[in-house]
């Protein structure tokens, strides 16, 4: 009889130390998951239910201005115009109804704010010029003229931070074509 009830509490230990040990590993796992969904380096993780996983955006390219911008799906290409004679030359805008607003200005000139963050994404060195709550705006030079991309947020995403996330990856996604 001793030896029966040993073995059944240690049955019992050994199955709660499998248990916590399997919960540590999910736990951890589930952790990471989190941590890297605001890594705007990663694309295995949607930052929103709003935006959807990088590899099913549409992509915009301009061959004129030898650029291509990647955008979720669900945002409508509302705005593709050429301005030769005037600024910005040209525009591209994507957007859902008033809630979210992605523009791509391409100018000739562009003063760069004094204090703008450099943020290296992909290939290209921006300049984040703003970083509010509901706005984010970044610059960068080619060619000689100047990329502004602008993604404008009126309580489409959960937080500020999904908003940073998606903008990230809208730059990390930013390529010149030619």
């Amino acid at each position: 009889m001793p030896l029966l009830l040993a073995l059944t509490i240690s049955g019992f230990i050994l199955i709660k130390v499998i248990a916590l040990n399997s919960f540590n590993l999910y736990q951890s796992e589930v952790a990471s998951a989190v941590d890297d969904r605001y890594d705007p380096k990663l694309t295995r993780y949607a930052l929103s239910e709003f935006v959807g996983p990088i590899n099913t955006w549409d992509t915009y390219t301009d061959k004129n201005y030898g650029y291509s911008i990647k955008y979720p799906k669900v945002w409508v290409n509302t705005l593709q115009t050429e301005n030769p004679k005037q600024q910005p030359l040209a525009i591209f805008e994507a957007s859902l109804a008033n809630k979210i607003k992605l523009t791509v200005n391409v100018k000739k000139s562009f003063e760069i704010p004094k204090g703008a963050n450099k943020i290296k994404m992909g290939a290209n060195i921006f300049y984040l010029y703003e970083d509010s709550q509901h706005q984010k705006a970044a610059a960068l030079e080619h060619k000689k003229l100047f990329f502004e991309i602008i993604l404008y947020d009126n309580n489409y995403f959960a937080n500020e931070p999904e908003l940073r996330g998606a903008f990230y990856q809208i730059l990390k996604n930013f390529e010149f074509v030619n």
